[in-house]
């Protein structure tokens, strides 16, 4: 049996982009003692082996958005559909978002609207009949790192839906996009430097975990 895509990428990443990493550290110093510092003060995110001059320069990540429990969330929006439970929540990372971006685009594409990465955290559940859910806040370095990603995610979605027979629709203004396809849908809104990505079953499940979302924020805002 092949190992699922995304396993297989994992793998060359740590023996391509690892070993790119270790190359990088030691033509910076010239000497080997920068890769032997490495295992002590370890990079602490993917982009900072993709992109060894900020591990170098020591840029850390934003650190991630707390995120709602959503699962509980969803239990409580949707009565007659309850049986939501959270199955992780993390960091996703540059690589994960370039990897994800290499199903439909082409790997220089993807790279580059995956760089300018600052930050993200997602939240993965499941619900009734086995439903999914996966959301991810991410933060980026510039607002044009946003706008990057944003328009390049727009051509992937756009490339499912025409695989699904289906239109992109704008929504908010043009500050989001919804892609329905066979046996998901798929939203990405943008404001700022954030990008928030959204893949449920149904818009039913995306308009509940906006809801929770915004409610989470606004009380977050109050005093």
């Amino acid at each position: 049996m092949q190992a699922p895509d995304i396993v297989s990428k994992a793998n060359t990443f740590l023996n391509r982009d690892g070993g790119d990493f270790v190359a990088a550290l030691y033509e910076a110093t010239g000497s080997w003692l920068s890769v032997d510092q490495a295992y002590s003060n370890p990079p602490v995110s993917t982009e900072q082996i993709l992109h060894p001059e900020k591990y170098l320069a020591g840029e850390l990540p934003e650190p991630p958005p707390t995120l709602p429990d959503f699962a509980a969330g969803l239990n409580s929006a949707e009565p007659s559909r309850r049986g939501w439970n959270e199955v992780s929540r993390g960091t996703l990372g540059e690589f994960f978002i370039r990897a994800y971006l290499e199903e439909e685009l082409n790997r220089a594409q993807a790279a580059a609207a995956a760089a300018g990465w600052g930050g993200d955290a997602y939240y993965l559940a499941t619900g009734p009949e086995n439903t999914r859910m996966l959301m991810a806040q991410i933060t980026w370095d510039t607002e044009a790192d946003s706008a990057e990603f944003f328009e390049a995610y727009k051509t992937f979605g756009n490339i499912k839906a025409n695989e699904a027979g289906t239109a992109p629709q704008s929504v908010f203004d043009g500050a989001g996009w919804v892609w329905t396809l066979q046996d998901s849908v798929i939203f990405l809104g943008q404001s700022g430097q954030s990008s928030l990505l959204i893949v449920a079953k149904d818009t039913a499940i995306i308009s509940a975990v906006l809801g929770i979302l915004n409610s989470f924020l606004q009380e977050g805002l109050t005093p």
